[in-house]
């Protein structure tokens, strides 16, 4: 990976394991890319990024400031959505990891559930962001014939996220 290929596009969606798996180059490179071009960074949950056991790379808290609230008794939960431009209440419940993202400073929540509890978050890093969402299979409303919330979803995370 190299500064002239990341200045060709404005998202990077990568999960975990990949982001762990790159070199110290590599990441330095996007970290650069992120900070001084406006790169964003939306990270996919995976083991790498809700373990924090695995999370054992360079510029680790740069990708992966975000703090998680487990629920150990769950393998996922089935949230209904919620977001500020969000105006129909029929939104169908999909999956997310069995977590929540904790608040803290400089962070920005996207995207909460019916209990408030945020599954989608941001982080400007320099000129761009870093976002995470714990939501999982958004394609399931295109399934069921609601192609407007999956659109207006993703819409929503690239454009305030990213």
């Amino acid at each position: 990976m190299s500064a002239a290929l990341f200045d060709r596009f404005d998202l990077v969606i990568i999960d975990g394991r990949t982001l762990s798996r790159l070199s110290v180059g590599e990441r330095k490179t996007l970290r650069d890319a992120v900070e001084l071009r406006g790169l964003g960074v939306l990270i996919m949950p995976d083991e790498a990024v809700l373990s924090p056991r695995q999370q054992r790379f360079s510029d680790r808290e740069f990708f992966l400031n975000f703090r998680f609230e487990e629920f150990p008794e769950l393998e996922y939960r089935m949230i209904r959505p919620l977001w500020f431009d969000l105006h129909d209440s029929t939104i169908s419940k999909i999956p997310a990891e069995p977590f929540a993202i904790q608040s803290a400073w400089g962070m920005k929540p996207l995207v909460n559930d019916e209990m408030e509890r945020i599954v989608a978050a941001a982080y400007r890093r320099g000129q761009g962001q870093i976002a995470i969402s714990l939501i999982r299979d958004s394609y399931r409303w295109i399934l069921e014939g609601n192609a407007q919330h999956h659109a207006a979803y993703w819409s929503h995370i690239l454009s305030e996220g990213i």
